[in-house]
């Protein structure tokens, strides 16, 4: 294991007091509606880098009171020092799978939400930090159960989390990405733009007869 290092001291003066010493969560804070989650699935810096610097559900941004490099640092740290060595393990095509069985029925395969039960609507996960999925995975969050420790242990919530960071930056390798709402309305618009071209070649086949001689 490599020495705790700088991140050491910039977690213990900025991030212990709600996560606790040991990244152990659960700290109650009594201007937060929910403890602060543990930090066990937080085993990538590329995660956890994010959610420090535009912050997310009840977690302040500290990119005014942290330095880029300090960022970069308190981020290795959690991902090598706290986080659950089973979380280095995750993987994002593992994470792809647990995400269509688990999260795709709400959230949609693209990660864009979509409509629910009595009006309700699950949010698009693309506008938040992939931690934030970890976040709402243990605390669970409106509408979504908990699921870290129940359906999900500590690698499967980091691999999720790795997926979710692929869909927020996802290129559109089909083209133009059309709001990224699905199969559907791609389809739709495929269809449509077919009927045109079959119109166009219909009409110019018909002028085309109509000035033989």
């Amino acid at each position: 294991m490599a020495p705790p290092g700088p991140g050491a001291d910039i977690f213990a003066a900025n991030c212990s007091g709600c996560h606790g010493a040991a990244g152990q969560g659960g700290v109650a804070v009594p201007s937060l509606p929910f403890p602060p989650p543990p930090l066990a699935p937080a085993g990538f810096a590329s995660l956890v880098e994010p959610m420090v610097r535009q912050g997310g559900i009840q977690m302040p941004s500290f990119a005014r009171q942290l330095t880029d490099a300090q960022i970069q640092q308190v981020a290795q740290y959690v991902a090598q020092q706290i986080a659950d060595p089973a979380a280095r393990t995750a993987n994002t095509a593992y994470g792809g799978q647990i995400f269509r069985l688990y999260c795709a029925g709400c959230h949609s395969t693209t990660g864009r939400g979509g409509a629910m039960v009595r009006g309700r609507n699950a949010p698009d996960i693309s506008q938040y930090p992939a931690a934030e999925a970890l976040a709402a995975m243990i605390l669970g969050r409106g509408n979504m159960p908990v699921f870290a420790g129940h359906a999900l242990d500590v690698r499967q919530q980091t691999s999720v989390a790795l997926y979710v960071d692929v869909l927020v930056q996802a290129p559109s390798p089909g083209g133009a990405g059309l709001g990224y709402l699905g199969p559907v309305p791609e389809g739709a618009v495929g269809a449509g733009a077919l009927l045109i071209l079959i119109f166009i070649a219909v009409w110019l086949a018909w002028k085309s007869r109509k000035a033989v001689p």
